[in-house]
C-alpha cells in the first residue's frame, strides 16, 4: 500500500452540533460548487472540509475554485457507493439517534466532493443492510435523509439514490412474537466464498456452534463450515469503483467498538450468512461467555428456539422463558450472554472477512489477489456512541471528524481517541500482518496523524477523556 494509506486526519470542534436539512455550508468555500448557502453555520461541513486538506489532497490548488480533494481517488465515470451505518430506527438506551447512526450532515459535506471528483454528473448509491427490525422509512425520516437525493435533483445532473440492502425484515405481531419477509435477491446480491482464505477456517470445526442472535442458525451453517464460508453482499458494492465509508463512532458490546471496519458488516444482505459468536462457554473451546454455566447453556437453547421457530405461540414462550435465565445470570453479576463480551474470538473474523470482500471482490464475485476498488473513510464523531453500544448508546458530543484512506489504519486513530488500545480489539490488531489479501501493509508504529501538523500516533495524545465501555469490555480500557 503507499505511504499516503498511513496518514489520518483528525479535526475537532466540541462546540459542533448538526445542522438542518439540506445540511448546506454556512460560508461560500471557494471550490463549493452551488448556490445555496445556509443562514446557520455548519460546523461539520468544514470538519469535514479541513480533514480532506489536512490529508494533504490537491494540496497546490487548496483555497481556489479549482480544488478537488478526491481527484485521485475518484474519476468522472467511476461507481461510487456511499456506505453510513443506519443500524436502528431508534437508540434502545437512553441517548439519541444521533450516537447510534450517521448523520446525514456528513454525508452530505463528502458528497459535495464526491461530485465535484465526478465531474458534476453521474449517480450515486447510499446503501446500507440494517437489523431485521429497523424501521427504514423511519430511519431515513427521523434525519430528513431524502433531502440529501432532493437537493442534488434540484441543484445539479447526479442522481442519488438511498438504497436498504436487506434480504431478511422482521415485522413485530406482539411484544413477544413477529414474522419474517424474506426478500428475493433477484440479481442484487452476489454470493462470495473465502473459502479457506476466510479468518473463520481456523475455528470452522466449530461450525456447528457458529452463531448470529436473532438469525436461522441452520442458513448460517449451510454457509460456514470447513472450507466453505460464504457471504452475499450488495452487487452495489462489487459493482463500485469507490466505497467512501462513512461510520458512526460508538461502542460495541461484541467487538468492542464499531468505527470503519466494523462499519463493513453491513455491505451483507442476510444477517443469517454472518457469523457472530460460537455457541458454548470459552473455556470448553467456544465464545459465547467465559465459563461453563448450565444456566446459560438454557438460554443459550431458548434463544435459538426463538430464532428458528414461526410458530407464535411457541415464539412467545421461548421469549418469555429467556427472560428467567437472563435475568437470573445478571442478578449473580455474570450476564455475559450471545458473545458480548471482551472474549468473543468470532465475530472480528467475520469482520475482516467482509472487509477483505469490499476491497478484493471482484463483480463476478470471485476473490483477486488484486485490489478491484478503493475506500474512502469519513468518520462521524460529532455525536459518538458511549456505555452499552451499540444499540443503547449514551451520547458522547465530542465534535470530532476523522478521515483517512485505511479502515484499519482510521479504526486505530479512532481507538485511540476512545482511549482504547488497539491491542485489545481482536478485528484491528489481527488486520496486521495478513499475507493474503491482506487490509493493511504497514505496522502501527508507522500510522501518522495530521490534525494542526502531524506526527506519530504513537507519540498522539487524546484531546478528551476515555469513553466509557459496555461493562464487559472494561478490560480493554488504557488506564
Amino acid at each position: 500500500m503507499k505511504t499516503f494509506d498511513r496518514i489520518v486526519a483528525l479535526a475537532q470542534n466540541q462546540l459542533a452540533a448538526y445542522p438542518n436539512a439540506p445540511f448546506s455550508p454556512g460560508e461560500r468555500y471557494p471550490e463549493y460548487p452551488f448556490d445555496d448557502i445556509s443562514n446557520s453555520p455548519n460546523v461539520v461541513y468544514r470538519l469535514v472540509r479541513q480533514c480532506l486538506a489536512r490529508l494533504g489532497l490537491d494540496v497546490d490548488r487548496f483555497g481556489t475554485p479549482h480544488w478537488n480533494p478526491l481527484g485521485t481517488l475518484i474519476k468522472p465515470g467511476n461507481r461510487v457507493v456511499i456506505k453510513p451505518n443506519w443500524v436502528m430506527h431508534q437508540n434502545l438506551g437512553p441517548g439519541t439517534l444521533q450516537s447510534v447512526v450517521t448523520h446525514p450532515s456528513v454525508v452530505r459535506a463528502i458528497l459535495d466532493y464526491v461530485y465535484i471528483a465526478l465531474g458534476r454528473e453521474g449517480e450515486i448509491v447510499i446503501g446500507d443492510a440494517p437489523l431485521q427490525g429497523c424501521g427504514f422509512e423511519k430511519l431515513l425520516d427521523t434525519f430528513d435523509w431524502p433531502a440529501i437525493p432532493q437537493f442534488y435533483d434540484r441543484h445539479s445532473k447526479l442522481s442519488v439514490k438511498l438504497e436498504d440492502w436487506r434480504l431478511e425484515t422482521l415485522v413485530r405481531d406482539s411484544p413477544l412474537t413477529y414474522h419474517k419477509t424474506i426478500r428475493n435477491a433477484d440479481d442484487s446480491h452476489i454470493l462470495v466464498d473465502i473459502k479457506k482464505d476466510s479468518s473463520l477456517e481456523p475455528v470452522s470445526h466449530d461450525f456447528e456452534n457458529f452463531r448470529v442472535t436473532n438469525y436461522d442458525k441452520r442458513i448460517l451453517h449451510r454457509h460456514h463450515q470447513p472450507g466453505i464460508h460464504q457471504y452475499f453482499p450488495s452487487r452495489r458494492i462489487l459493482e463500485a469503483d469507490v466505497i467512501i465509508n462513512v461510520p458512526k463512532l460508538k461502542t460495541h458490546r461484541k467487538a468492542g467498538i464499531s468505527c470503519c471496519m466494523k462499519n463493513l458488516v453491513g455491505i451483507n444482505g442476510h444477517k443469517s450468512y454472518l457469523p457472530h459468536h460460537r455457541r458454548g462457554s470459552a473455556d470448553l473451546g467456544h465464545d459465547e461467555y467465559p465459563s461453563r454455566s448450565y444456566l446459560k447453556e438454557f438460554a443459550s437453547f431458548l434463544a435459538d428456539w426463538h430464532s428458528v421457530t414461526k410458530n407464535p405461540v411457541l415464539q412467545g414462550g421461548a421469549r418469555l422463558l429467556y427472560e428467567i435465565p437472563r435475568r437470573l445470570c445478571q442478578l449473580t453479576g455474570n450476564g455475559i450472554l450471545e458473545g458480548s463480551w471482551y472474549g468473543n474470538d468470532t465475530l472480528w473474523r467475520t469482520i475482516i472477512d467482509l472487509n477483505r470482500i469490499a476491497m478484493f471482490a471482484d463483480v463476478e464475485g470471485h476473490m483477486s489477489p488484486l485490489l478491484k476498488r478503493n475506500i474512502f473513510c469519513l468518520v462521524d464523531a460529532i455525536v459518538a456512541g458511549e456505555d452499552d453500544g451499540p444499540l443503547k448508546c449514551m451520547d458522547r458530543n465530542i465534535g470530532v471528524i476523522i478521515a483517512g484512506p485505511s479502515p484499519v489504519a482510521v479504526d486505530c486513530l479512532a481507538t485511540r481517541l476512545m482511549g482504547i488500545t488497539y491491542r485489545r480489539l481482536p478485528h484491528i490488531s489481527n488486520s496486521f500482518g495478513i499475507e493474503k489479501l491482506p487490509l493493511f501493509s504497514s505496522k502501527f508504529d508507522d500510522i501518522a496523524v495530521v490534525e494542526q501538523g502531524i506526527q506519530r500516533l504513537t507519540n498522539w495524545t487524546s484531546p478528551i477523556r476515555p469513553f466509557s465501555l459496555p461493562w464487559s469490555w472494561q478490560k480493554v480500557s488504557e488506564s
